[in-house]
């Protein structure tokens, strides 16, 4: 609402702070450099900075489908 007179709106103050606390708390996304592929296409490094995991998964369809666990 507004206050009678003096051009003040409650609405467009919460806007104010609620900017004001976004760009306070914005943080930029991560960037993550290239990884070298290796056999099958996968990467050496997971993006967390772990090693992934490459299993073989078996199922009545398809045995033998290389999975990756990240």
């Amino acid at each position: 609402g507004e206050i009678a007179g003096s051009g003040y709106s409650s609405t467009e103050e919460l806007i104010r702070r609620d900017q004001a606390e976004l760009s306070i708390n914005y943080v930029a996304p991560a960037q993550y450099t290239p990884q070298p592929e290796v056999e099958f296409g996968f990467p050496q490094t997971c993006y967390c900075g772990g090693e992934p995991l490459l299993a073989t998964s078996y199922t009545k369809k398809r045995s033998r489908k290389k999975i990756l666990h990240m």
